[in-house]
C-alpha cells in the first residue's frame, strides 16, 4: 500500500509473507512515514521480521523516529533508534545469538546541509544487550558527544573538523575494565595558495588506543617467495631468531616472517598525522627576466607521516608526539621525505637534493624492537647528446637497529655512497648502462669496534623492449669487498650486504613475453659467485592469464 499527498507527506507500507507448504512460517513488514507541519519535520521508519525454522526462530525489530525543526542556521532535533534482533531455540526458548540489540536516544543541533559552512553537535545515550546464559541482558551503557565543522573557504581551500568523546560503562565488568573513556578527533585540510604555486594537504587523527604485544616466527616457504633467510651463524643447526635476516639475494628468500598476536594489550594514546607539501612555480616564469626566471627552475615535494602510540598523558605530547621520551613510546612509524629539484622536467640537465628518514618501533612480548634509516641524497643528470646520459649520485646514510630481545642484532652503521653511471641508447628499443659505485660503511655503535666495509662495484646492464610485446633485460655485477670484522653476525650481514669478503659476481636475465591476448610468460634467472664459495643458480618461470 502506498499513499502520497505531496512531496513532504508520504506513507509507504509493505508486507511480505513466507510460506512453507500451506503454512506461513515467516513475514516481513516495512513501514515508512514522512510528515511536515510547517517547519516541523518528522520521519518514522520501521522493519519487523519473524522467521521460524525447524530448530531456531529469529525476530528482528528495527525502529527509527526523527523529529526536527527546520531553519537556515539552527536545526534542533531528536532521534530515537531501536534495533532488536534475537535468535532463539525452538526447544527451550533460550537466546542463542544476536546480530544487534540496542536502543539509542540522540539530541542534536546543526545547520542546513546546503550551506557553504556546516556545523553540528549531538549527544547520544545508548544501551546494548548481549545473550548471557540464554537470556538477553544489559551489557553496556554509553554517553557520546559528537561535534563537526566543515567549510569551503574558496575553491582551493577546504577544512573539516570532527570531535568525539565517549564514556562507556561495561555493566558486567569490575575494576579498571568497567569504564572506558575514548576521545577522538580528526582534522582534514586541503589548500593551495598563490595561484596554486603552493599546495598542501593535512590529515590529523587523535584517539585512545591499545597496543598489542606480539611475537613473531619464521616459516619456510618455496625459494624466492619469502622475505627472509636463515644463516646458521653459530653452526649449531638450531634456528635462533637472531639468525634470520631480511634477504637480499633472490635465492635466499625462503622464509616468511609471521607475527603471532598475544592476549596482552597496553593502553595508549594514538596520534596519526599525514602532511604533503608541493611547490611548483609557473612554467611561464621561465620566459621572464630577473628573480622569476631563476626560481622557476626550482620545485619541492615533501611528505611526512607519523603513527605514534604513547603512554604520556600530557596533552601537548598527545597533540604532537614528536619529542616524547622513548620509555613512553609503545609504537612508532614515522617517515619523512623531502626533495628539492632543479630543472625537474628539463630533458637536458637536472639536479636534486633530498632527505629520506624512516623510523619504526614495535612492541613485542619481551620488549621493543627499533629500526631507523636516514639518507641524504644528491643527484644530477646530464644528457650529453641524444643517446648518451650521465647520472651521478652521492648518498650519506645511516642504518641502525636496536632490540631488547635480540641484543646481538644491535648496530648503527654510517655509510657514504658515490655512484656515477653512463647510459647509451643507440635505438629506441635498446639501452645499455655502465655503473661504478663505492660504498664506505662503518659500525659506530661501540667505540673501537673496528667493523668496516668498503664495497667497490662495477655493473653492466642491458634492456631491450619492443612495444609491450617483448622485454629482455640482463645485468652483471662485479663487487670487491674489503672487510674488517666478524662475518657471521647481523652487523657483518648488513655491512657485506649478504655477500662475502673479497671478489663477488652476480648476474641475472629477465625475459617477459606476451604470448597472446591476456597471456604472458615471464622467465627469470639469477646467479651469484662469491670468493671461496660455489656458484648459486636460481631460475623461475611464471605464466599469467588475464580474463
Amino acid at each position: 500500500m502506498s499513499l502520497s499527498k505531496d512531496a513532504s507527506n508520504k506513507l509507504d507500507y509493505r508486507l511480505v509473507r513466507r510460506k512453507r507448504g500451506d503454512a506461513v512460517d515467516g513475514f516481513q513488514h516495512y513501514f515508512n512515514l514522512s510528515k511536515s507541519l510547517g517547519r516541523l519535520q518528522t520521519r518514522f521508519d520501521a522493519y519487523l521480521m519473524k522467521n521460524d525454522q525447524v530448530a531456531l526462530s529469529s525476530e528482528w525489530n528495527r525502529f527509527k523516529f526523527d523529529v526536527a525543526y527546520g531553519s537556515k542556521w539552527f536545526i534542533p532535533g531528536y532521534r530515537y533508534q531501536q534495533d532488536r534482533n534475537a535468535v532463539r531455540s525452538q526447544f527451550d526458548d533460550r537466546v542463542v545469538s544476536t546480530a544487534m540489540n540496542f536502543s539509542e536516544h540522540t539530541f542534536y543541533l546543526k545547520n542546513a546541509d546546503t550551506l557553504k559552512t556546516t556545523y553540528g553537535i549531538d549527544y547520544q545515550l545508548r544501551e546494548d544487550r548481549l545473550p548471557i546464559n540464554g537470556m538477553l541482558l544489559d551489557n553496556n551503557q554509553s554517553e557520546t558527544w559528537n561535534a563537526f565543522f566543515r567549510t569551503n573557504f574558496d575553491d582551493n581551500n577546504r577544512l573539516s573538523l570532527l570531535f568525539t568523546y565517549r564514556n562507556l560503562e561495561n555493566l558486567n565488568e569490575s575494576g579498571i575494565d568497567r569504564n572506558d573513556e575514548t576521545i577522538m578527533g580528526r582534522v582534514d585540510w586541503v589548500g593551495s595558495f598563490f595561484d596554486r604555486i603552493v599546495r598542501s594537504e593535512l590529515n590529523y587523527n587523535l584517539s585512545n588506543s591499545r597496543e598489542l604485544r606480539r611475537e613473531f616466527i619464521f616459516i619456510q616457504v618455496p625459494t624466492g617467495q619469502g622475505t627472509h633467510t636463515w644463516r646458521d651463524d653459530n653452526g649449531d643447526g638450531i634456528q635462533d631468531l637472531n639468525e634470520f635476516y631480511l634477504a637480499i639475494n633472490p635465492d635466499e628468500k625462503n622464509y616468511a616472517k609471521i607475527f603471532v598476536p598475544t592476549d596482552t594489550f597496553e593502553e595508549a594514546f594514538n596520534t596519526i598525522i599525514s602532511y604533503r607539501f608541493n611547490l611548483n612555480f609557473p612554467r611561464a616564469w621561465n620566459n621572464e627576466a630577473g628573480i622569476k626566471k631563476v626560481i622557476s627552475h626550482f620545485s619541492n615535494t615533501t611528505a611526512w607521516s607519523l603513527n605514534s602510540k604513547i603512554t604520556d598523558d600530557d596533552l601537548g605530547s598527545r597533540l604532537l608526539p614528536t619529542n616524547v621520551p622513548d620509555s613512553l613510546v609503545l609504537g612508532l612509524n614515522e617517515s619523512v621525505r623531502s626533495t628539492l629539484f632543479f630543472n625537474r622536467s628539463n630533458t637536458k640537465f637536472g639536479a636534486d637534493i633530498g632527505i629520506a628518514q624512516i623510523q619504526n618501533k614495535q612492541l613485542l612480548l619481551n620488549g621493543f624492537e627499533r629500526r631507523a634509516n636516514r639518507d641524504i641524497r644528491t643527484h644530477f643528470r646530464w644528457n650529453l647528446n641524444r643517446s648518451l646520459n650521465l647520472d651521478v649520485n652521492y648518498i650519506d646514510g645511516n642504518r641502525s637497529n636496536a632490540s631488547d630481545v635480540l641484543v646481538p642484532r644491535n648496530y648503527q652503521i654510517e655509510q657514504t655512497t658515490f655512484q656515477p653511471s653512463l647510459s647509451w641508447q643507440p635505438f629506441r628499443t635498446i639501452r645499455i648502462t655502465g655503473k661504478l659505485s663505492q660504498k664506505d660503511k662503518r659500525n659506530v655503535l661501540f667505540e673501537g669496534a673496528g667493523e668496516t666495509a668498503t664495497l667497490r662495484e662495477l655493473e653492466l646492464s642491458m634492456r631491450y623492449a619492443k612495444a609491450a610485446k617483448t622485454t629482455l633485460s640482463s645485468g652483471f655485477r662485479f663487487i670487491n669487498i674489503d672487510f674488517q670484522g666478524t662475518e657471521n653476525t647481523p652487523t657483518g650481514y648488513e655491512l657485506l650486504e649478504a655477500l662475502r669478503p673479497g671478489q663477488n659476481l652476480t648476474w641475472n636475465i629477465n625475459w617477459q613475453q606476451k604470448l597472446g591476448k591476456g597471456l604472458q610468460l615471464v622467465l627469470r634467472y639469477d646467479g651469484r659467485k662469491s670468493a671461496d664459495s660455489r656458484a648459486v643458480h636460481l631460475g623461475r618461470v611464471q605464466v599469467s592469464a588475464l580474463f
